[in-house]
């Protein structure tokens, strides 16, 4: 008993002396560390198919033509030019992609014009005619990002941008099948449309399905990889080649490295 008193005079002893001498307590550092704080994006890119769910005006020419688009194969970059803070990042992103297509031919007789507004019957296909069309768009954008978790489980993106698209449309000859098609030099329409994007995507951090696979991506730099759904609607603005307009979805796997 006596040493709990003399171990309370002390205290009381040390506490009157430090504020009659002008001696704060020390308080803990309330600074938010690195893991407290969001992190901003430094690279994400990735790799994934693409569907268009539309391509051309809002005729059914490619439909008659080409029957539905086909699924095709894109890459994605995305630098952050400025992190904003609270999960938010603006940033430049690139894409491209290679999308190929056959199908069957529009007739050259008749008053078809493929700009008119209206459908095309099927007396105004040709059959016997094949058509390849490639389309190759080289796509640049500016990019919002943003996270609402420090863990960035989930990443919201939205962009906005051009894109400078090469497009061919190349028409076999129709003859007669005693002659060789090879030795015929087909018809090709090609050149470069400008176009306008804007889309949207989510990722999914799915890389913390598994800790360890988590936590040895970290020690190479990056943050996660993630399944990423995503809408992107092009619109043509400049007509070199023909109105391929189209409305995309797509999944990539992509990779995220962050700052602090």
């Amino acid at each position: 008993m006596m040493w709990r008193k003399i171990s309370l005079s002390l205290l009381l002893f040390s506490s009157f002396s430090n504020l009659a001498f002008g001696v704060e307590p020390e308080i803990a550092d309330s600074k938010p560390t690195t893991e407290d704080s969001y992190k901003s994006r430094g690279y994400h890119f990735g790799f994934g198919l693409a569907q268009p769910t539309s391509i051309g005006s809002e005729n059914n020419y490619y439909e008659k033509l080409f029957s539905s688009p086909s699924t095709y194969p894109e890459i994605w970059g995305e630098f952050t030019l400025l992190p904003i803070g609270g999960g938010l990042d603006l940033g430049v992103s690139i894409r491209s992609g290679v999308y190929k297509d056959t199908g069957n031919s529009a007739l050259k007789s008749g008053s078809l014009d493929l700009d008119a507004n209206r459908d095309l019957e099927d007396g105004d296909v040709d059959s016997t005619q094949r058509s390849r069309l490639t389309i190759i768009p080289f796509q640049a954008a500016v990019n919002l990002s943003y996270s609402p978790f420090k863990s960035r489980i989930v990443v919201f993106n939205v962009w906005n941008g051009l894109s400078y698209t090469f497009i061919e449309n190349t028409t076999q000859a129709s003859l007669d099948s005693t002659i060789d098609q090879s030795d015929v030099t087909p018809y090709v329409n090609s050149g470069f449309n400008q176009e306008g994007v804007v889309g949207a995507s989510i990722s999914f951090d799915v890389s913390r399905i598994d800790p360890s696979a988590a936590y040895s991506l970290k020690v190479y730099g990056i943050n996660g990889i993630f399944l990423t759904p995503f809408y992107q609607k092009v619109s043509t603005l400049v007509n070199k080649v023909g109105v391929y307009d189209r409305d995309i979805i797509g999944l990539m796997f992509s990779f995220e490295t962050v700052g602090t």
